[in-house]
Order: C-alpha cells, then structure tokens, then sequence
C-alpha cells in the first residue's frame, strides 16, 4: 500500500464523498477485509456494503489484495490504495472549478458527517472524556488575523498533523480522531501568495502547490 494517492479527477472525489465509504477505508488501513469483516467492524450488515465497495474498487480507492474461501463462499479482500489520498489543487482551475469545488466540499461534509457520529455514540455510551482536556478538545472560532498571519498557522497545522500521523503506532493503539478545517471566509477575494502571481497580475498555475490541500479527517485530505 503506498503513502499517498494524489486524487486527479473529480469523480474520485464524488465517490469518497460518502460518510459510510471513508469509514470502509479506515476499517481496511489496519488490515485487509471483506465486506462481510468490515461489516462486523462497523455494526451493519454486509449487504449494505457491496455497492460501497464496488463504486471505491471502480474508482481506484480500494484494491482487491486476494480472496478465500469461507463456509463455501469465495471472499475478496481488499486494502486501500493509498494510507491517505490528497486532491490535486489543478482540479480547481479552469472552467470547471466550480462543479470540482462543490465535490470537495461534498467530501468534507462527509468528513464531518464522520466526526460528529463518532462524536454522538461516544457521548451517548459515555465513553468521551469531555472532563479531560488531556485527552479531548472541541472547538470552533472565527478569529480576525493579522496580514500574513494565515499562512503561518497552516504552517504549523500541517506540522501537528504530520507528527500525529509520525506518532501513529497501527493496530494495538488508542483510536483517536482528528478533524481540522482552517481557510478564510467571508466576501474579500483571496490574497494571493508570493510567487503566485504572474506579469500582469493574475494569478500564475506555478504558484501552486498541487496536491497541497489539506478531506482526511478520515483518510482524504484536500
């Protein structure tokens, strides 16, 4: 399974954007399965799960590792293709941005969909430690920053999350989740970078990190 699958087109995008799918991908980064073991993860059954399986198999997400044989049914097994899949900022230049936007933004409705479930069973089976601030932290902030104070924060989200991957220890650990969103909203066109800007102006394709952008929470980020 390799590190990082760079996402190029917006249809892979669509596909992860499913709450259900990106918890298939999680079930699956530990070690190979079925539907019918993923299923049993998960608390659903697996006929629930074949067309999810089918559609992130179609669109390169998951791939078939092998199969067995299992009370006279042969099973397939499958790993994701990548530990995490990174959308490629190209897709959101040209004429299309748009439409290829509003699949980013699907996908990290899923995200979030993902998060506030884990959230709500963990609340309502008491085992969410909301007294320890050690060991949980909630929030959400609209803050007014200083010119050129944006990027030096993503700088350093980027770097927490990168040390939160490097401390991950696999199968054994303590499952935790980690959600982020940090971007500028409100009507003020975007500022942009040094460097991404060409002779007259506008903005050049060069200053562009493409597959920069931070879907995740779970196994996509964008």
């Amino acid at each position: 399974m390799q590190k990082t699958l760079l996402l190029r087109d917006a249809s892979q995008v669509r596909v992860l954007a499913h709450p259900l799918r990106m918890r298939i991908i999680e079930a699956l980064r530990t070690q190979e399965g079925s539907p019918r073991q993923v299923a049993d993860v998960l608390g659903t059954k697996p006929t629930r799960l074949y067309h999810h399986f089918a559609a992130l198999e179609q669109a390169g997400l998951i791939t078939l590792e092998g199969t067995r044989q299992r009370r006279g049914v042969v099973e397939r097994l499958y790993r994701p293709a990548a530990r995490q899949f990174v959308v490629d900022r190209a897709l959101f230049e040209g004429p299309q941005r748009r439409r290829r936007g509003a699949s980013v933004v699907s996908a990290a409705s899923a995200m979030f969909a993902v998060t506030l479930e884990e959230l709500r069973s963990g609340v309502e089976a008491g085992t969410m430690p909301l007294t320890d601030r050690q060991r949980a932290e909630l929030g959400s902030f609209r803050l007014e920053l200083a010119p050129g104070k944006l990027p030096l924060l993503m700088r350093r989200l980027r770097e927490l999350v990168a040390e939160a991957q490097a401390a991950e220890v696999g199968e054994g650990g303590e499952p935790v989740r980690l959600t982020v969103a940090l971007f500028p909203v409100g009507t003020k066109a975007p500022v942009a970078s040094r460097g991404s800007r060409g002779k007259r102006g506008g903005k050049s394709s060069k200053g562009i990190r493409r597959g920069a952008l931070e879907p995740p929470a779970g196994p996509a980020r964008t």
